[in-house]
């Protein structure tokens, strides 16, 4: 199990950099359509943790991914991401 919350771990801040490296407009239309987000997020895990090994460890990354990507996506401003999108816009 505590494998499992390593994995998971891991995998989230490896998903948080790869976030803060998107461009502008794909992170605020990420922040504003959370949902698609986390669904994308979650099953991208499953893809990628569940090819390493179909054991529980897997199973408990991958949830554990899911959990700490929504919590990201919660507290990502969307105030800022709108603002920054009509900045984007505007240039």
């Amino acid at each position: 199990m505590f494998s499992g919350l390593v994995l998971g771990f891991l995998t989230a801040i490896g998903i948080w950099l790869i976030f803060d490296k998107l461009p502008g407009q794909v992170k605020c239309f990420a922040a504003k359509h959370s949902l698609i987000t986390d669904l994308l997020i979650t099953i991208g895990a499953y893809f990628l943790l569940g090819s390493l090994s179909t054991s529980i460890v897997s199973a408990i990354g991958c949830a554990v991914t899911g959990i700490l990507g929504s919590i990201y996506l919660k507290l990502y401003p969307t105030e800022y991401s709108s603002e920054k999108e009509k900045e984007i816009n505007d240039d």
